[in-house]
């Protein structure tokens, strides 16, 4: 799974070269991967019921067979010749190391917070509104459908509106504000920010990285921001688990100041370096928030 997760992203980045293309397309992959997570536990209870453990070792190696078809017979063709091409926004062909560095140490900080989400929501709503399994699974599902559909229809809205960049500084405060809605006790706040939050700022990650890396070394960042990530969803849990047991909040708030720092590294580095990914709203379409975050910081 992690394999394909970072060749599939390289491949999204080299086959849609078109600025227009890319974000919709990245987008279209993380709410794809959002709904294996709805469907795939209701189909593999109904497989398991149906023929056992057996039936779901075979249909998911006829659906990876099936996966590998249509990767080979109808993928687009990759644009990117891979070779020593220069990047497209550097002149001389370098990679800007520090940028890449800050975008990959927020998306490690992003999958802290949202690993301590995924951790200890269950156990927040059982503590504070008294739900079970029985009423947290559904909760679950509802939160994972939301997030399917705006990562289908609502980020490449953001994006023609505002840009990459901020939208995913959008995405990481409203994460972080789940957290302080959890701090608070509001459960459909929680619900909302997270819905916003997810989707706005996970496409955009390897939106820049592919901007930024030149075709050579694409896969290889990609990799790298992979294994950040892999290491921040294993250590976050059993590390902020020490401040769970000590209070439900110190783990929220460190959450929470985490996300914001994430969100200020994002705004200030990355804008400083002027990394345009799609195309800029003109005329009436672009908004105050717009004129507002073009100042030179």
């Amino acid at each position: 799974f992690a394999g394909c997760a970072v060749v599939m992203k390289a491949f999204i980045a080299d086959a849609y070269t078109n600025p227009k293309q890319l974000p919709q397309a990245m987008a279209f992959r993380e709410a794809t991967g959002t709904a294996s997570y709805i469907v795939g536990p209701t189909l593999g209870g109904i497989l398991i019921s149906m023929g056992g453990i057996a039936s779901i070792t075979l249909t998911g190696a006829v659906l990876s067979i099936v996966s590998i078809f249509i990767l080979l017979c109808m993928a687009p063709t990759p644009q990117v010749k891979r070779g020593r091409a220069k990047p497209g926004n550097d002149a001389d062909g370098k990679m800007p190391l520090q940028l890449v560095s800050i975008v990959i140490f927020v998306h490690g900080l992003y999958g802290l917070g949202q690993s301590v989400f995924e951790a200890f929501f269950g156990v927040w709503c059982f503590e504070h509104f008294g739900l079970g399994p029985a009423s947290v699974g559904p909760l679950l599902t509802c939160l994972a459908c939301l997030v399917f559909l705006a990562h289908t229809f609502l980020y490449r809205v953001l994006v023609n509106n505002f840009g990459v960049v901020e939208v995913a500084v959008m995405g990481l405060l409203s994460m972080a504000s789940a957290f302080l809605a959890m701090c608070a006790g509001s459960l459909c706040w929680v619900l909302l920010f997270y819905a916003f939050g997810v989707p706005s700022f996970t496409p955009s990650v390897p939106i820049l990285l592919a901007k930024l890396a030149p075709p050579h070394q694409r896969g290889r960042i990609i990799a790298v921001d992979a294994g950040v990530m892999s290491v921040a969803r294993i250590l976050s849990p059993a590390l902020l688990g020490l401040l769970y047991e000590h209070g439900p909040l110190r783990a929220f708030a460190f959450s929470a100041c985490a996300l914001v720092l994430a969100a200020g590294l994002m705004a200030s580095q990355a804008r400083a370096a002027d990394v345009q990914v799609a195309p800029r709203p003109k005329g009436p379409k672009r908004r105050w928030f717009n004129r507002f975050w073009r100042r030179k910081l």
